[in-house]
């Protein structure tokens, strides 16, 4: 919590208001440290592990933090949805609707891999 309060505040410092992408950043790593910071709560004020936030509802919770984050560098008109892949100068295809879908999808899961890491063996504290 102190790490991410310090990161914030840095921010807060040194970004440019007018810049979607880092306030899109900065929002994103505050919704999903408030998830985390409600599931540890239920869990450490309940004495149990199993009380804080079902699965269920984290995943519509990282969902609905994910739209929140996503939806407006979507509709900026500074970011493209065209697939690109390497060594290929043309877009493959343009995935217009399906970006939203993807962006979530890899924000979701880049988020529980380094929460998996982190209960496995406390890779993400060092």
């Amino acid at each position: 919590l102190i790490f991410i309060s310090s990161a914030v505040i840095a921010s807060l410092f040194c970004i440019k208001f007018d810049n979607i992408f880092a306030i899109s950043a900065l929002l994103c790593l505050i919704l999903f440290c408030l998830i985390g910071l409600i599931d540890d709560l239920g869990k450490v004020l309940k004495k149990d592990n199993h009380s804080g936030l079902s699965p269920r509802m984290k995943l519509l919770a990282q969902i609905i933090a994910g739209l929140i984050c996503i939806l407006p560098l979507y509709f900026s008109s500074e970011l493209s949805t065209e697939l690109f892949i390497p060594f290929y100068k043309h877009p493959l295809f343009d995935m217009e609707i399906f970006a939203i879908v993807f962006w979530i999808l890899v924000l979701i899961s880049s988020s529980n891999a380094v929460n998996l890491t982190d209960g496995l063996d406390g890779l993400a504290t060092v």
